[in-house]
């Protein structure tokens, strides 16, 4: 009896390639879906630096949608349509409104969907 329990430690090869297995599609999801919160990051960079932008000489819808697809342009996002943006005006503020979805095909028919809703205030100058 002693033999066998000695001959049963650890983990069989089976094992091991299960686990690794295992392992790799975890990190196979994740390098899937890592992308759509790096673009996020930078679309959420973009639409601040709209709201903190100095530059613009007359504040209004059009240069607002310009400025942030120039910004989303550069750093080739291309989740954010025309119709994900709203911006309107609250006084002397514009509110300047990202809503949408980012979908990535992670294997085959599978799509993994983020939804995002960010909003940033603009002084009306």
């Amino acid at each position: 009896m002693k033999d066998s329990m000695k001959k049963q430690r650890g983990l069989s090869l089976v094992t091991i390639f299960f686990l690794i297995g295992v392992f790799l599609f975890i990190l196979y999801i994740g390098l899937k879906i890592s992308p759509i919160y790096a673009d996020n990051w930078t679309i959420r960079a973009a639409l601040k630096g709209v709201a903190e932008d100095t530059s613009m000489v007359q504040v209004n819808r059009a240069e607002i949608y310009d400025r942030l697809q120039r910004r989303l342009t550069v750093n080739n996002v291309t989740a954010i349509k025309r119709d994900d943006i709203t911006v309107t005006r609250e006084g002397n503020t514009f509110v300047i409104r990202l809503n949408y979805v980012d979908e990535r095909q992670v294997i085959g028919n599978l799509h993994a969907a983020a939804y995002f809703d960010h909003q940033v205030e603009l002084d009306a100058r």
